[in-house]
This record gives C-alpha cells, sequence and structure tokens, in this order.
C-alpha cells in the first residue's frame, strides 16, 4: 500500500481513539457499542487494519457523530 493510505490509517486510528476518549468511552464499550472484538478496535486506534465502510458507521454511531465527522479532521502542520 502507499503511504499516504498508511497514513491516514494512523491518523484515523488517532482520531478515532480521541474521540472515543472525549466520549468517555473504553476500548471495551466501544466493542461492545459496535458488536466488534475490543482487539479490532485497537488494532484500528494504532492504524494497523482498516476498518470497513460498515464498521466505521457504527463506530461513528457509537460515537454519535456523523460519518462525515468521523472522517474529516484537519491536520496539524
Amino acid at each position: 500500500m502507499n503511504d499516504n493510505f498508511e497514513t491516514f490509517r494512523e491518523q484515523l486510528g488517532k482520531r478515532i481513539a480521541h474521540l472515543r476518549k472525549e466520549k468517555g468511552l473504553t476500548q471495551e464499550k466501544l466493542a461492545e457499542l459496535c458488536n466488534i472484538d475490543i482487539s479490532y478496535v485497537g488494532q484500528i486506534e494504532r492504524g494497523l487494519k482498516t476498518p470497513s465502510l460498515k464498521v466505521l458507521f457504527k463506530i461513528s454511531n457509537a460515537l454519535s457523530l456523523k460519518l462525515e465527522e468521523l472522517l474529516s479532521w484537519e491536520e496539524k502542520k
């Protein structure tokens, strides 16, 4: 895979972790709300796995966000 995609995947993982913590959720609780394995949540947050659109939708719902909000952020320079 190209570097841009891997960078995006890592940034997405960090964003999901940040938003999860902001909402006061543990990885375990997020996994439960999304009906996915807790280890998968950790792999997503560390940028090791790329979640499917279905999983991204579940995560956005669990975080009370629109999918567009989950996927949009400003990169810090």
